[in-house]
């Protein structure tokens, strides 16, 4: 058990303690008020005051203890477990002077109370101890004082009712401490288990805690996603069970949301026979798990001793159960997430590739065939091709530099959207040799790791359009965050092409079509306004929340 575990059970060991002081200082003025009746029909001797002072300095002594110091509850408890019996001894042979009438209520609620307190700190076996301190304390009383009552009836029911009293506390002592040990075990596992990074690793170890902690013989857990992916080390035999459990296979367990339990499986029409026969164990537990309305998996206990399951051990495994759900979903949602994410990026490379550097493989190609064609007639002519077939390497390899390079900068950090912005501005500027103006205003932390790939994306192709073919010498570079939308806009004062307001493409800028198929999925939108000889703009609009159309 781990030092947090022992801390829990501390704090619940210690507000026992703060109960014990509460009734304990609450029976002593119930103690007065009955004495005091007596007192005012007969004198008051001094040893009855004398008691009673003693014991109300015990009964502060353990409030404040336990109220100012409770890291010292430990050894307050062990303290009153040993002085106790003696003062409440004390306290009724101060007062048994005056007859067997002053040992009743509430003069004898102290032992009761003595026996249920020893049964609340240790237990079954330490109750019946306290109990015959109390009988032997008793019964020294009734032999030593002038009135003798030790064989009275009310004796001998008091004796019984002390005995009935130890055998039922401890008992439920027994039971409430085992279960506030398992349950900090469960509220440590279910530390553990947020800890870990995967699936697979969270129910390893929730399959080996749960089967250590009911004491089972072997313990699995089922998927309740639609592969039905099991886990326990043992694959050939549970894809085997899971196709004949009937309606214990984790499908069903997880229809009817809630346990099942047999202890008799011979006897339990339930579970075929077949597989009673194969694994031979003699009792099956099964728990499914539930966060909300969605089916997590089924956790299966089985054990081959003759005992069987207990309501306890199921409440037990509900519990393992309510801890592990939210996070195995959690984890398993953040695994889905992530292999969707892998899947968009490498669509995304793809079509990164197809949009320029396949391109430019086909403009080499291309060249290469004429080149091949004309070497023999006019090697002039295929001097000036291969010049232009080095032109487009040189380029295609400053952009697949340029590429990789920012490819490594924008990760799924949002935070870094700003920085990338920046460095591929720059390095556009120095491949199209024109300068550069960025103002860049955005609220990176309402940017999503989506949004900020995708409007990179486009910052860089309109960018690459620049460099190709606006033959620019100053471009400015304006991105910010409006409302619930990112607003980007790329200015230059190159040579700009026909009026065209919200053209879609000109000859020579097919980037731009890329540009408005990534829109599209994003839910955004581009206007375009050039005029020749007076430059291009282009002005993007994306939501920052995801749109219905992206979805």
């Amino acid at each position: 058990m781990s030092g947090e575990a022992k801390q829990t059970l501390s704090r619940e060991a210690i507000a026992v303690e703060h109960t014990l002081a509460d009734v304990r200082l609450i029976l002593w003025l119930a103690t007065v008020a009955v004495a005091a009746t007596y007192w005012i029909e007969t004198p008051i001797h001094f040893h009855q005051v004398a008691a009673m002072a003693v014991f109300l300095v015990y009964c502060v002594a353990m409030w404040a203890v336990i109220k100012y110091r409770p890291w010292k509850f430990r050894t307050a408890a062990i303290v009153s477990s040993f002085l106790e019996v003696f003062l409440i001894t004390g306290l009724i042979a101060a007062w048994s002077w005056m007859g067997p009438v002053f040992t009743r209520s509430p003069f004898y609620l102290w032992y009761v109370f003595y026996v249920a307190s020893i049964s609340l700190r240790y237990g079954m076996q330490m109750s019946i101890l306290s109990l015959s301190a109390s009988v032997v304390m008793y019964t020294a009383i009734s032999f030593f004082t002038p009135a003798k009552f030790v064989y009275s009836a009310g004796f001998m029911g008091d004796t019984g009712f002390l005995f009935v009293l130890a055998f039922m506390f401890g008992h439920i002592a027994e039971r409430q401490r085992s279960y506030q040990k398992r349950l900090a075990v469960v509220n440590e596992l279910g530390v553990e288990l947020a800890s870990l990074s995967t699936s697979r690793e969270i129910v390893n170890l929730l399959v080996n805690e749960t089967k250590a902690l009911v004491g089972a013989a072997m313990c699995w857990f089922a998927s309740g996603r639609q592969d039905g992916e099991s886990f326990n080390g043992s694959d050939g035999l549970l894809s085997e069970m899971s196709a004949s459990l009937g309606m214990w296979a984790p499908a069903e367990v997880m229809k009817r949301r809630e346990a099942l339990v047999s202890n008799t499986p011979k006897r339990d029409a339930r579970l075929p026979s077949d597989v009673r026969e194969k694994l031979g164990f003699k009792s099956l537990a099964a728990v499914p798990l539930w966060v909300r309305d969605v089916p997590v998996g089924v956790l299966y206990v089985v054990d081959k001793e003759p005992r069987g399951f207990s309501g306890y051990d199921l409440e037990l495994l509900e519990l393992i159960a309510a801890q592990a759900a939210p996070i195995i979903e959690n984890v398993q949602l953040w695994e889905r997430l992530k292999e969707a994410a892998a899947g968009e990026e490498r669509l995304r490379i793809a079509r990164d590739l197809h949009d320029n550097f396949l391109q430019t493989l086909s403009a080499l190609k291309l060249y290469l065939e004429r080149c091949r064609m004309v070497i023999d007639k006019d090697p002039g002519r295929a001097k000036g091709q291969i010049d232009r077939m080095l032109e487009i390497s040189t380029e295609g390899l400053a952009d697949v530099r340029s590429y990789l390079s920012q490819l490594r900068l924008v990760g799924p950090e949002p935070s870094k959207f700003g920085q990338a912005a920046e460095r591929c501005s720059t390095e556009a500027a120095a491949r199209g040799g024109f300068n550069v103006h960025t103002d860049i205003k955005i609220s990176e932390e309402c940017i999503t790791p989506e949004v900020s790939l995708a409007a990179f994306q486009i910052l860089r192709e309109l960018l690459n359009n620049v460099v190709k073919h606006a033959d620019a010498a100053n471009v400015w570079v304006t991105i910010k965050t409006a409302g619930d939308k990112l607003e980007m806009s790329v200015r230059d004062d190159g040579k700009g092409f026909e009026d065209q307001v919200g053209a879609s493409h000109e000859e020579g800028h097919l980037g731009l079509v890329g540009v408005r198929e990534r829109l599209e999925e994003i839910g955004g939108d581009m206007r375009i306004i050039s005029h020749l000889g007076e430059g291009t703009e282009a002005v993007v609009a994306i939501p920052i929340i995801a749109s219905d159309s992206a979805s």
